[in-house]
């Protein structure tokens, strides 16, 4: 496309944009943030000099992959970050993110779903900590990787490796019962940890590890109905505030000393309407508020 002799007319109730009319700064952030601007207005400003624009082209989930792939060399760290939020990615664009400078771009390529496992195995092994860490907590790691970062001689990244929910079963076992604070803290707040080790860390002697089990939305109802009992009220909040709390959990935590338990129990949004009512009428004009 010759952008001196394009015109484009889209779809009724749309302007027809020349790439004239595409100088003018509103008009191009609006047409790049239209998910129902046309490919080829979007294929005319992928390479756009205004870094405002390809931002908002970057996070457009209508933008042709060609123009995202492109968008995925920018140097603008806006670009990226808007890029990485957009649901339109696939595999190989995340493999570019992935090879970035900016750490904090590859980590978040290392975060997402749709990353490659073997991207995922490179990254394992990155210059920056933080790289490592989210590529070993992602769920899509091979578990082969995970397995050999378990050996001793990998003890820098135990607490990574603690986090993710496709660990194998004894591995996450070892990290849940051992004797460092901070690995069993991980464990604890693994969707995929095991009910009897649940119920282990819930009574655990360092309140932040039951902090974690209480805040787990995988957590059974075996251990939150412990927790609800706990004597740290910031346990009992999360236990209030957690998806998984049962109707009778939050009918006993809406009755609780504790004004920031109380109030996490009428922010969750599964306390049902008759504990909600009680809530309503509570002294603290901060907790009724929240109903």
């Amino acid at each position: 496309l010759q952008a001196s002799s394009v015109r484009l007319h889209v779809l009724p109730g749309f302007f027809a944009y020349t790439a004239s009319a595409l100088k003018n700064d509103v008009a191009a952030l609006n047409v790049a943030a239209d998910v129902k601007t046309p490919h080829e207005l979007l294929q005319l400003l992928g390479t756009d000099e205004r870094p405002a624009v390809r931002r908002l082209l970057a996070a457009n989930p209508r933008t042709p992959e060609d123009v995202l792939a492109n968008l995925a060399r920018d140097s603008d760290l806006d670009v990226l970050r808007a890029l990485l939020d957009n649901q339109g990615i696939g595999p190989a664009i995340l493999e570019t993110l992935a090879a970035s400078p900016h750490a904090v771009i590859a980590a978040g390529a290392a975060l997402h779903p749709l990353t490659p496992p073997e991207v995922l195995e490179t990254l394992a092994t990155h210059d920056a900590p933080v790289v490592r860490n989210a590529a070993l907590t992602n769920a899509a790691m091979p578990r082969t990787v995970l397995l050999r970062m378990s050996a001793a001689e990998h003890q820098a990244f135990f607490e990574a490796l603690a986090r993710n929910p496709s660990l194998p079963a004894p591995v996450l076992e070892m990290f849940a019962t051992c004797r460092e604070q901070r690995l069993r803290m991980a464990a604890a707040a693994n969707l995929g940890l095991e009910a009897k080790l649940f119920a282990t860390l819930a009574k655990d002697p360092v309140d932040t590890v039951r902090h974690a089990v209480a805040g787990n939305p995988g957590a059974p109802v075996e251990a939150l109905l412990i927790l609800q009992e706990d004597s740290k009220s910031a346990v009992r909040a999360a236990v209030a505030a957690n998806s998984a709390a049962t109707s009778e959990i939050l009918a006993r935590l809406a009755e609780d000393s504790s004004n920031a338990v109380r109030l996490a129990a009428a922010g969750n949004p599964f306390t049902p309407p008759q504990t909600l009512a009680w809530l309503a009428g509570d002294t603290v004009p901060v907790v009724a508020g929240a109903v």
